[in-house]
């Protein structure tokens, strides 16, 4: 990513950082409901959220929306 806008890097840093915090809250969730037996990876996590139903699926269980 190249750009000379400040503006644009800064909320660009902001919106990943969110992201990443959102997978983080939804893997650790997993965990503590015993969905997973193991904590999955955060690129795993990524992964996963390549198709839209199910990345819709994990914002809203990491916001406390959805109960699985």
């Amino acid at each position: 990513m190249q750009t000379k806008d400040v503006n644009y890097i800064t909320n660009r840093s902001a919106l990943n950082k969110l992201a990443l915090a959102m997978l983080e809250h939804y893997r650790y969730w997993l965990w503590e409901k015993n969905l997973v037996k193991t904590l999955p990876s955060i690129r795993q996590m990524q992964m996963r959220c390549r198709n839209f139903d199910e990345a819709l699926q994990r914002i809203a269980c990491s916001q406390g929306l959805l109960l699985k």
